[in-house]
């Protein structure tokens, strides 16, 4: 649960906790998240983290709150 953020160059999207944790989205539709850029939204999916990405989630669905 947080804010959905969006970066325009590259294009990717950011789930924004309460306590300022950005969590990069991936394998999720771009066009379906953009109307929900600065939204508070629930997303379902697997965590994880790598060197280069750092903490994201394969998000399975993404719902405004």
């Amino acid at each position: 649960i947080g804010i959905l953020r969006r970066v325009l160059e590259p294009e990717e999207h950011f789930l924004v906790t309460e306590g300022g944790l950005g969590i990069l989205i991936l394998g999720y539709d771009a066009l379906a998240l953009r109307p929900l850029d600065g939204r508070p939204v629930t997303v379902t999916g697997r965590f994880g983290f790598d060197g280069s990405e750092g903490t994201y989630i394969e998000a399975e669905s993404v719902v405004p709150r």
